[in-house]
Formats: C-alpha cells, sequence, structure tokens
C-alpha cells in the first residue's frame, strides 16, 4: 500500500507490519521504535531523549533521527526543521544530504544545489552529487515550462484527512482507491503512522460517498491496497501486508467474483521470504502482471518486475528490461493502450516520486521513460496516473484521469482528477520558429559505434611494434544519460549501435578484459542543433592494452632543473592519468620517476624520489586513494638509453628524464 508508511518502505526499507500492541512495551528508546517501524512512538521518544541528552554528537543524531521519522510519515515541514538542527549541531554530511532532499520536495531547487554541494564538500560521494545537482537544474528548466493552462487538476470529493491513494476503475462508473482512514475509535491503529490499517474503497467517479469496497476483501489488522481489475471486472488483483508471525511482507492476492461475492482471496504466485510484492497492473489481455518488488535481479532498490499467465499458472517473476529500472525505485504501474506509466524516485523529476511514461513498440521493446513533467508533477510525491478509456464527450478535452499526490499542505495522499485540453493553436497560428522546433524534435540520431585497440607486434611488449588497430570483440559497454540506460556488447568487428533518444549528454564506457576502461563524453544537444535530418554519429572509441608490471611513459612530465614541483604543462597528463585511474578503480599503480645520469647518483636518486612523491601528492589531491598508489624515484639507475654520460645528447637526456607508471 502506499500510505505514509506504504511510500516509505518503497526507500528500502523492509515493511515490518506490527500489530497495535505488538511490541509496544518492550520499546524503551527511540531507535528501538524506528527499528520497529513505529515512527510516531520514535518521534515522542526522541524528543524526550533529545531534550536529556549530554552531548553535542547525541543531541545531533536526535535530531537527524527526528527529521528521519518525519520524513517516513511525510510531515515534510517537520523533517526541514530537524535536519536544520542536525546540521546546526555538525552532524555530518547525511543531515546535508537530506536537508537538501527535503528542499528539493518543496521545489526549492537553487537551496537544494547548494545543500547538495556542501555535502559533497562534506564528504558525501561526488559521483551521487553531481548526479543531483544535474537533475535540480533540469527540474530548474521544467519548472519554467509550466503547461498549468491546458490543465485543470483539482482534488476529488471523496479525499479525507487521512491518506487516499491509488485509484483504480472498475465497472465503467467507479473509482476503487486505498486509504487509512480510521472506521470508528474502536478501530485498530497501525504503529506506523498512527492512522487505521489501510482498506480498498468504493466512490462514484461523479462524486458520493465513498463505502468499503468488500469486506471479504479487506481485513482489520492487515493492510491491502493498490488494487487492479480484469478487463471484465470479474477478477481483482491486490497488495496484502500481513503479520501472522510478527514480521511479514507484502505479497499479491488476487480474487474471482462469482454470483456477485467475491471468493477467499488466494496469492497469485509463490514468494520468496523477505521481499515485498506490490502495485499490481495487468496488460496484455490481462496475461501479464507488471508489480513492483525488492527482489534480486533488478537494479537496485524496488523495480517493476513481470509475470506472465501459462497454462499451470503465473511464473516467476522476470524484471522488467533495465531502461525502465533503476539504482532507485520504481512503483505504481498502469497502463493505457500501449503505455505503461509508473512512478521513479531516482530517474531525474522534480522531486520525490515522478510520473513517467514508456511505450511498447510492435516488437515488444519498451522506450526509455519520459518524465510528465509539471502539472502532473511536483516536488511531492506524484504517482498511480489511470487514463479514462470513456470517450470524451468535449472536443477539446484531450484526455482525463486521475492519480495521487501529496502536493497540498496536509502531507497526506490525495487523489486528484486531471483534465488536459487540446490547445486552441491551428497550423496558421504556427511561426517559422515553431516549425522549425518540431522538425528538429522529429530528427532521430544514431550512434555507430567502433571499439578498437592497437595490433603490437610483441602483444607483451608496449615498447614493440604497432603494426595498426584492430577491433576489440565482446566489449561491455554502457551507455547513461539521465534518462536513458543502456547495455550493450561489441559484435565480432567490434561495432554497436544505438538510438539516441536523449537531448543531454551521454556517458558512454566501455570495458574490456585485458584493457583499460574508457569512458567517452558525447553531448547530443549540439550535434542535434546543427543536424538538417536523420543523422549517424560514427564514433571510434580506442582502448588502451594493460601491460602488468611493464613500465608506460607518461609524456610531457616536465619539471624545472633541480625542481621537483609540478609544472602547468605537465596538467594534461596528469589529468589523463587521473582519468584513467577513476575510469579503473581496482587498478593500482607504481609511480616511478627517472632522471639523466648528469649529477651525483645519491643527488639523482633523492630528486627523483621528490618527484615522484610530488605526482602522487596531484593524484592524492585529485581524490585518487593513497592506497593505489606506489612512488619510486630510480635516479640514474634505469636509464632508457644507456649513453656514455658525457657523449649524450640533450635529446637523449631529455628521454632518460622520464615520469612512468606500471600496474601492480
Amino acid at each position: 500500500m502506499k500510505n505514509k508508511a506504504f511510500h516509505s518502505f518503497l526507500f528500502g526499507i523492509s515493511l515490518a507490519l506490527l500489530s497495535a500492541c505488538t511490541f509496544t512495551k518492550q520499546i524503551k528508546n527511540g531507535e528501538t521504535a524506528i527499528d520497529r517501524k513505529q515512527y510516531t512512538l520514535a518521534i515522542e521518544l526522541l524528543e524526550e531523549e533529545l531534550s536529556e541528552s549530554r552531548s553535542k554528537e547525541e543531541s545531533a543524531r536526535k535530531a537527524y533521527l527526528l527529521g528521519k521519522c518525519y520524513t517516513m510519515i511525510n510531515d515534510v515541514d517537520n523533517a526541514a526543521n530537524w535536519y536544520d538542527e542536525a546540521v546546526r549541531l555538525d552532524y555530518g554530511p547525511i543531515a546535508y544530504w537530506a536537508l537538501a532532499n527535503n528542499f528539493k520536495q518543496k521545489e526549492s531547487y537553487k537551496q537544494a544545489i547548494g545543500l547538495y554541494q556542501l555535502a559533497g564538500k562534506e564528504g558525501y560521494p561526488a559521483n551521487e552529487v553531481s548526479r543531483e545537482v544535474k537533475v535540480c537544474r533540469q527540474a530548474l528548466i521544467w519548472d519554467g515550462e509550466d503547461d498549468n493552462e491546458n490543465y485543470a487538476i483539482n482534488p476529488i470529493d471523496a479525499n479525507s484527512l487521512y491518506s487516499d491513494y491509488a485509484p483504480s476503475f472498475y465497472e465503467g462508473e467507479y473509482l476503487v482507491f486505498t486509504s487509512d482512514r480510521l472506521q470508528d475509535a474502536s478501530a485498530a491503529q497501525y504503529n506506523w503512522t498512527g492512522n487505521g490499517f489501510s482498506d480498498l474503497y468504493i466512490v462514484q467517479k461523479n462524486g458520493g460517498e465513498p463505502l468499503l469496497f468488500d469486506n471479504f476483501l479487506n481485513t482489520p489488522n492487515y493492510n491491502e491496497g493498490s488494487a487492479t481489475f480484469s478487463a471484465d471486472f470479474s477478477k481483482i488483483f491486490f497488495s496484502r501486508c500481513a503479520s501472522d508471525e510478527g514480521d511479514d511482507y507484502c505479497k499479491i492476492m488476487w480474487s474471482i467474483k462469482e454470483n456477485g461475492r467475491w471468493l477467499d482471496p488466494q496469492e497469485v504466485f509463490e514468494t520468496e521470504p523477505g521481499y515485498n510484492y506490490m502495485h499490481p497492473a495487468l496488460i496484455e489481455n490481462d496475461s501479464v502482471l507488471i508489480f513492483s518488488t525488492n527482489l534480486p535481479g533488478g537494479e537496485g532498490g524496488y523495480d517493476l518486475f513481470y509475470s506472465l499467465l501459462e497454462e499451470e499458472g503465473w511464473t516467476s517473476p522476470e524484471p522488467m528490461p533495465a531502461r525502465l529500472n533503476t539504482m532507485g525505485n520504481e512503483s505504481f504501474p498502469t497502463i493505457h493502450g500501449d503505455t505503461l506509466y509508473f512512478s521513479s524516485d531516482y530517474l531525474p523529476g522534480l522531486g520525490g516520486l515522478d510520473i513517467f511514461r514508456s511505450v511498447v513498440s510492435g516488437d515488444g521493446a519498451w522506450s526509455s521513460p519520459v518524465n510528465m513533467k509539471k502539472p502532473l508533477n511536483s516536488g511531492a510525491d506524484d504517482f498511480g496516473l489511470i487514463i479514462d478509456a470513456a470517450p470524451n464527450r468535449l472536443s477539446n478535452v484531450d484526455f482525463t484521469g486521475y492519480f495521487t499526490s501529496t502536493r497540498i499542505s496536509d502531507d497526506n495522499d490525495n487523489i486528484f482528477k486531471v483534465t488536459r485540453y487540446i490547445p486552441e493553436e491551428s497550423e496558421e497560428d504556427k511561426t517559422a520558429e515553431d516549425i522549425a522546433e518540431e522538425k528538429k524534435k522529429a530528427i532521430r540520431i544514431y550512434l555507430a559505434g567502433k571499439v578498437v585497440a592497437n595490433d603490437y607486434e610483441d602483444e607483451e611488449n608496449p615498447g614493440s611494434l604497432i603494426l595498426g588497430k584492430k577491433a576489440v570483440t565482446g566489449s561491455d559497454i554502457k551507455i547513461k544519460t539521465l534518462t536513458q540506460d543502456a547495455a550493450l556488447e561489441s559484435d565480432d568487428k567490434g561495432r554497436f549501435y544505438l538510438d539516441l533518444i536523449d537531448n543531454s549528454t551521454y556517458d558512454i564506457l566501455v570495458s574490456s578484459p585485458g584493457y583499460f576502461n574508457k569512458l567517452v563524453e558525447l553531448e547530443l544537444d549540439d550535434i542535434k542543433g546543427k543536424a538538417s535530418g536523420d543523422t549517424t554519429i560514427n564514433m571510434e572509441i580506442f582502448l588502451d592494452k594493460i601491460f602488468v608490471g611493464k613500465e608506460i611513459v607518461l609524456d610531457n612530465i616536465y619539471y624545472d632543473l633541480d625542481k621537483a614541483t609540478i609544472r602547468q604543462d605537465a596538467v594534461p597528463a596528469l589529468e589523463e592519468l587521473v582519468s584513467m585511474l577513476d575510469q579503473n578503480p581496482d587498478l593500482s599503480i607504481q609511480l616511478s620517476a627517472h632522471t639523466d645520469c648528469r649529477g651525483t647518483s645519491f643527488y639523482n636518486l633523492n630528486l627523483s624520489q621528490r618527484r615522484a612523491n610530488s605526482v602522487i601528492r596531484y593524484l592524492m589531491d585529485s581524490g585518487v586513494n593513497q592506497e593505489r598508489l606506489v612512488a619510486k624515484g630510480f635516479g640514474e639507475s634505469s636509464l632508457s638509453i644507456n649513453c656514455e654520460c658525457d657523449d649524450c645528447t640533450e635529446e637523449e637526456h631529455q628521454t632518460n628524464r622520464r615520469t612512468t607508471f606500471k600496474i601492480i
């Protein structure tokens, strides 16, 4: 289910559904209450503990945990206050990060960017900081593209003071939705939220009083919700989160309607212990079930999986294509025609869960997800979009539908009706710029890549004759943008192909055994802006062979006479080395410095060691872990050209004054 509680375990927290009185007497502190998922109780205990705190460190932790608890129950403002207090008490980068997420959820993107950057300065992983900053900058652009004038979005009358969410259509005229509203004062309470256990409700689309959907499907001490129906409404699939043994998980149940009554619900398929299955949706004439789960085999967090209906029953779950799933959480899939709608908290969005769409092609492939943007999405959680299949009676209506959002001030989930109107613009009204922009958007860009490497006369000697280039077959190619991921493999001629649909920057990481990983950046915006028609980009990606234990000379590393200081003209070569180490995090190197033969042996040895140390310090300052680096000065003991010192040319001396590295 997706109430305050249900949303929280979408962020990777296993749901422990405990009855109203279970464990309460055993909980003596706030952190135990958090472990038991009893966040309202945890807030009460933590506030008391904070008032008695005797150290700054303890106060900072209690403040952070209070912010976390309020986040888990969707109280954004109180969460912000406590995260801010944790920052003030120097709790560290995690507090900056949590406060940044909070500001993003409130659509304060500029403030969020600053806080993410502060988290980075405090030690939060740079790659995650960079990604979130990019996402916020994209959100600022989308924020300026607000299309509110073409939409009417209003909460439905069936909403309550509690969480109401995940509507689905039933028999044409009704909505079936989930709510954790308390039926009466004697009803059991769910300790996560302090509200009731969630149940399925039914209400007419055009208004009326919501009623419990079915007393046989709903239970007093379990959470039910997120229902979907077969095309003829004779079958229901829904989530049930039960706790028969004190600590259980969500499963997908189904029931058949016979003679006007729903039969005893059964599990759709056998579930793996310790995992959640939820948010079912049916496609392909009710023969494919799509749902959200944290089973292994996805990309991380909660992912979209599917199961096929066969004669013997539903098949074991398999993950949906990788382009739909992310390291974050994907949930609440719904279907309209050939379009899949779902929500993600990791794909670039406006904050929280955002609604995305993907279209299936004739060959069964799903397109990369597209953000629905404002006003359907907001900084709050937005999910569960359903499109009304009933014909629109008004000629200027594009579509009507319903979705759930926490965008209004009470921080609970509410169901909204959305109507999108067709903009009143004729072809004659379009400017030349409009037509040019439409043409630009219609242009297709394709990538034709080839992975190559040097073909050495002696494959074990980096100094041997290079005969030319050869194709690297079977290379792993990972292509990533803010909205599109792809995993490819080079063919028997080193080639790979991709249809580029995203207008942003493509990061192309190529790896193959025996070669250094190579990251190439492709900026598509500039290319698409100059293209007059469909365009193919031909790209050759060169991989460097790894020669373990063999010295590789770093070209253009120069030092002033008798100096060990890194010169400015050496920076480009060192930055290439930093990039190589970043792209190959499992490799360690020995960095070696050599002098020419002039000067005493002792002086040259000392000078070369200082020069090697200077390069190591540069690499460490650039973020390379010291444990991956060894500095070794050889002085004049290992000359590249062993000429008589007085007879060596200046060019030979320069060749001997070299900086090298080797893989160790």
